[in-house]
């Protein structure tokens, strides 16, 4: 089990979830379903209130259970079964356990559809959920696990929370079956359930037969309800809370942070990424067409640089951080000598632009500047991308390196058909500037 100060190691940690400095307003936006949750786990942290769901088959007597420990008829029960539809809750009002150090703190009972039901993959899933957001899950069974209650048991042992085995329905059996059944539990299930864990109750015990004797001296045949046989269920839970009634609210909320802050990441990445794609292809199109469009023949060979300085810049604040235009200029010069023999390539192809630009009026001033455009589209999204790594590992190459990180841009470029995509936003910049025909012949003459 937990040591005892990891609840208050757990709490700070949730706080500090909850005001992480490095995610951004538009980013708060994004992941406001997470956060939500990290505020409510934080809050029933802070309460002291423990959860307890009960999951079963159907007709295992769950409701009955929770009944019986409550002492009054809250939750509804029906003799043929299913009469749950719905995870519904209950304070245990009749306890008047609190947690030590949690003067506050409260028992909520869950109780939760029955499992098995024809159709009722949806309400089982409602139980599942249920259980994952409890401190403490009670798994009821009325004889012998069939292999669907067993699977079911697994899936809730997989959650890592404290788990017991609620054996229903003794009354059904003689004491000999009774310890055979207990004997098959303790041995198929001893890997991770531990015999303490495996409780004896009889929720609802079926009435008894009695002869009563009437005034007038004949006798009659009564049926009359037995006492619940909950006893050894009670004193088990409150044995749990009171030894480990913290370390229970400390797993439960450690294990949903957990998942609350795997689900933020998974978000935030994605919402960077996708805020990242877009300022890339931005930066990539208005570089290429200034650099296509430009009518001075050897300015454009060095137009691109206050551009890519620019798109490093926008990209740093789109993932949490800054960095100064001279840092940014670094940044570029260090992804731009990775390139090695890529960017030589592109170099010549943006040299034979020039010529064409300066030797061919009209025509090849179009099919240089096109040429030019797409090579200078091309670096600009590999620089993007490549920086995308860079801060993704919070400002460093991490162990793969720049090289490793520029050759994924260039594997990025390749598979997003690029340059396609970059000579149809660029003939239509083409054709705006000067008329329908050049486009057409530039691209086929050019």
């Amino acid at each position: 089990m937990l040591a005892m100060d990891e609840f208050e190691r757990t709490r700070a940690s949730l706080a500090q979830l909850l005001n992480d400095p490095s995610i951004t307003p538009a980013e708060r936006q994004a992941v406001e379903k997470e956060l939500e949750k990290a505020r409510t786990v934080l809050e029933k942290l802070e309460q002291g209130e423990v959860r307890i769901a009960v999951v079963g088959i159907i007709s295992s007597g769950k409701s009955s259970l929770l009944n019986a420990l409550i002492g009054q008829s809250v939750f509804k029960v029906h003799p043929k079964g299913g009469t749950t539809k719905e995870v519904q809750a209950t304070t245990w009002e009749t306890q008047t356990h609190a947690l030590p150090g949690l003067g506050n703190s409260r028992v909520v009972l869950v109780d939760t559809p029955g499992l098995g039901e024809v159709a009722g993959e949806e309400r089982a899933e409602k139980a599942f959920q249920a259980a994952e957001e409890a401190d403490l899950v009670l798994f009821v069974v009325c004889r012998d696990m069939t292999d669907e209650e067993y699977a079911a048991l697994l899936r809730l042992q997989a959650l890592g929370k404290p788990l017991m085995l609620v054996f229903n329905m003794i009354d059904l059996f003689r004491p000999q079956e009774r310890r055979q059944l207990r004997e098959v539990f303790e041995r198929r299930l001893g890997d991770f359930l531990p015999p303490e864990n495996i409780v004896e109750v009889a929720a609802d015990p079926l009435p008894w037969e009695v002869l009563v004797q009437k005034p007038d001296g004949t006798t009659e045949r009564q049926w009359r309800k037995r006492p619940p046989e909950i006893e050894p269920l009670r004193e088990r839970l409150l044995d749990m809370l009171a030894a480990e009634g913290k370390e229970l609210l400390a797993i439960n909320a450690l294990l949903q942070m957990q998942d609350v802050s795997e689900t933020l990441r998974r978000k935030r990445f994605e919402y960077r990424r996708r805020a990242a794609d877009r300022v890339i292809w931005s930066y990539t199109v208005a570089n290429a067409a200034a650099v296509a469009l430009n009518p001075v023949p050897m300015l454009d060979l060095a137009g691109d640089l206050s551009l890519t300085v620019a798109l490093l810049v926008h990209l740093a604040v789109v993932f949490g951080q800054k960095i100064s235009r001279r840092r940014a200029r670094v940044l570029r010069g260090d992804i731009v000598h990775s390139l090695g023999r890529t960017r030589v390539v592109q170099t010549l192809l943006k040299g034979s632009g020039v010529v064409l630009k300066a030797l061919t009026p009209g025509l090849g001033h179009v099919a240089g500047g096109l040429v030019q455009g797409l090579a200078t589209g091309y670096s600009t999204f590999i620089l993007g991308w490549a920086a995308v790594g860079f801060f993704e590992n919070n400002g460093t190459w991490g162990e793969e390196g720049i090289e490793a990180m520029v050759q994924r841009a260039v594997q990025r470029a390749d598979e997003t058909n690029l340059t396609r995509e970059l000579r149809r936003q660029l003939l239509h910049k083409f054709s705006t500037r000067f008329g329908p025909g050049v486009p057409e012949a530039a691209s086929t003459g050019g």
